[in-house]
């Protein structure tokens, strides 16, 4: 007998439309790479079905890669800090917008 590693993709986005509304209801499990891509194709998807607004579910998100959460974080926030990083010598602040 031979065991064999696979690999297993997990979707780290998903999303459906609320029945009987105009609400999408999208899911994103961790901040894996390529999650803000697969953000941009969801999101796409959710305008072209005349969605008026998103439920955003991040329950149960373990975290992830920081430049994926910050992806994420851009598409939806409008300006400001996204995160800051305390240094010795100070505040480094990181703003995406």
């Amino acid at each position: 007998m031979t065991i064999v590693r696979a690999e297993i993709h997990i979707n780290s986005v998903v999303w459906q439309m609320l029945p009987g509304t105009t609400i999408a209801d999208l899911r994103i499990s961790s901040f894996s790479d390529g999650t803000s891509a697969v953000l941009d194709t969801a999101l796409a998807a959710i305008k072209a079905q005349g969605a008026t607004a998103i439920v955003l579910d991040l329950r149960d998100n373990p975290g992830g890669l920081l430049n994926e959460a910050e992806g994420v974080a851009s598409r939806f926030l409008t300006g400001g800090d996204v995160w800051r990083k305390r240094i010795s010598t100070g505040i480094s602040k990181k703003t995406r917008f």
